[in-house]
């Protein structure tokens, strides 16, 4: 039988949804959700050889009493270290950690985005505790915490010893009545290289640095983090003088804070985040996501296109294709990047005519 690979699959077409409403009764903002189970998927006593990959998570909804079953909607956790490749956790609920939640746990989570998850106490994302779990080429965007006691990170919540690394993700839109819009940590760090976290809301206001990262100290590398980050000999991009700027890094269609599953977080041409990462960052694609049988490569990125295109990776969960213009001509993708010769001259062939034309590139 001839072996299937990940583009026979096509998972950006062909959505495969696991899914926790039981009854198939679930309304807009969580309505009906009473009956859903408490966890879409478990990872528990499992190590790096199991894999979830190409799924698209939903509505889950952990709202029991202790705190296994309050904690994970969409996935959770428990002395488990499971891969977790190109999934999708989108709208599902829960008292911590509502996208998933890792209890002494250490996953790998890469090329997967987190939208629209609500918690009611921590970590509307995604809620760590003890354990190193690497999150890599991911989205954090449009989830929240809110509740009473008041709830803290809408996007990632870091509890008692977690330690996750972090590496060319983006985390903006997401929302908090408490602390830390994008990241909170509590008696715990976090280790972000190559990333981005802007236009992220808490108590203190959208686009301030509480509400970037608050808690107790975070390490950043290479990272753009509105209010926070300064041209240093970390590697990192100026986030103060550029706070007052909605959408500074140049996403091409950001949405405000609170809960939604929209938006999209890739780069324009225009974004200061283009080229400024560590190459020596990006990890080697030793899970293979694209299933090309190539472990050595660059880990793609969220697209599963290839990273490091132009001088250096660029920031956050996409890499811009190149650095220049591209455009369609008879009816094929023509894309020209930088470090091609500006004196180029093609020639297109159409219906009507034939035609010659000049690349001039323009300056970021």
């Amino acid at each position: 039988m001839e072996r299937q690979i990940l583009s026979d699959r096509d998972i950006f077409t062909n959505i495969a949804t696991l899914s926790g409403d039981l009854t198939q009764n679930d309304g807009a903002n969580f309505a009906n959700n009473g009956e859903n189970a408490l966890h879409v998927v478990t990872g528990s006593g499992t190590d790096m050889t199991a894999r979830l990959d190409g799924f698209t998570i939903t509505a889950g909804n952990a709202n029991g009493v202790t705190p296994f079953d309050a904690r994970g909607g969409g996935m959770f956790n428990f002395m488990g270290s499971p891969c977790i490749s190109n999934c999708t956790f989108v709208s599902n609920a829960a008292k911590d950690g509502a996208g998933m939640a890792n209890d002494d746990s250490s996953p790998a989570i890469t090329n997967c985005s987190f939208l629209g998850n609500q918690a009611t106490q921590g970590g509307g994302g995604m809620y760590n505790t003890d354990g190193s779990p690497t999150v890599t080429n991911c989205i954090f965007s449009g989830n929240v915490a809110t509740g009473d006691p008041v709830p803290n990170a809408g996007g990632m919540y870091n509890n008692s010893g977690a330690n996750p690394i972090i590496t060319n993700s983006t985390f903006s839109g997401n929302s908090t009545s408490g602390n830390g819009g994008g990241i909170y940590n509590s008696a715990a760090t976090s280790t972000l290289i190559n990333t981005i976290i802007w236009n992220n809301q808490d108590q203190s206001g959208t686009g301030t640095a509480n509400s970037s990262i608050d808690g107790d100290p975070s390490t950043f590398t290479y990272s753009l983090i509105q209010n926070i980050t300064t041209n240093d000999a970390n590697g990192n991009k100026d986030g103060i003088t550029t706070a007052g700027d909605a959408n500074y890094p140049d996403f091409v269609m950001p949405l405000a804070p609170g809960l939604n599953t929209g938006g999209d977080y890739r780069l324009q041409i225009t974004s200061p985040a283009i080229d400024m990462g560590d190459d020596a960052a990006v990890p080697a694609d030793s899970k293979d996501v694209d299933d090309d049988g190539d472990t050595a490569e660059p880990t793609p990125d969220l697209d599963l296109n290839n990273r490091i295109v132009g001088a250096m990776v660029d920031l956050g969960a996409y890499e811009f294709p190149c650095a220049s213009e591209a455009g369609e001509i008879a009816n094929a993708d023509l894309t020209i990047c930088q470090g091609d010769d500006p004196g180029t001259i093609f020639t297109a062939s159409g219906a009507q005519n034939d035609a010659e034309y000049s690349f001039h590139p323009r300056k970021r």
